[in-house]
């Protein structure tokens, strides 16, 4: 967000720059990410827009990061015709088994606007879900080998401080199935 609107300022832009962040529902969005951004965000300014209302989003400077769950077919409508900068899809995997690959395959079109920006990003995050066949895996992970992968493991997270062998085996227990255990 600095970067960009340092570039903003640099190239002597007054626009606002749109970030569209979608989930599965707006509530699973608050947990993963909105709740993350405002301890991020403390004591910076912004204005955060979040309430019974439809429009969810948040203002930092010339920046406005927009919330949208993407859980059924006409939760596209609500994204079509903004041009964005940046998308960053939650629950990635599950969205596109949902039944919403059509759709879910459309959401870059906002980013064709910014198509030789060099802030430009399409960001996915998703938990393992399925099998080497997911056709999520097999389109977006496989079917893109220059796209830049991260993998975060059980350790990587923050709230698990203990990575050892014991602690991970009491993870594991917390799942039901071999498949899902191996997943996880």
């Amino acid at each position: 967000i600095d970067k960009l609107s340092e570039y903003a300022k640099e190239h002597n832009e007054t626009r606002q720059y749109n970030i569209v962040i979608v989930g599965w529902t707006i509530e699973t969005l608050k947990g993963n990410i909105v709740d993350n951004f405002t301890s991020i965000l403390k004591g910076k300014k912004y204005i955060m827009k979040w309430g019974t209302t439809d429009e969810k989003y948040i203002l930092i400077k010339n920046i406005k990061i927009s919330f949208y769950g993407f859980n059924n077919q006409t939760s596209f409508n609500k994204i079509l015709g903004k041009p964005f900068i940046c998308l960053w899809i939650d629950e990635a995997a599950k969205i596109y088994q949902g039944g919403l690959k059509e759709t879910f395959d459309q959401l870059t079109g906002g980013q064709a606007s910014f198509s030789n920006h060099p802030y430009l990003k399409t960001i996915h995050s998703f938990n393992v879900e399925g099998s080497d066949r997911h056709p999520y895996k097999v389109k977006y992970i496989d079917g893109k080998p220059n796209a830049k992968h991260y993998t975060f493991y059980p350790f990587d997270n923050p709230l698990l401080n203990d990575a050892s062998d014991e602690a991970l085996d009491k993870l594991l227990d917390i799942f039901p199935s071999e498949t899902l255990q191996r997943q996880k």
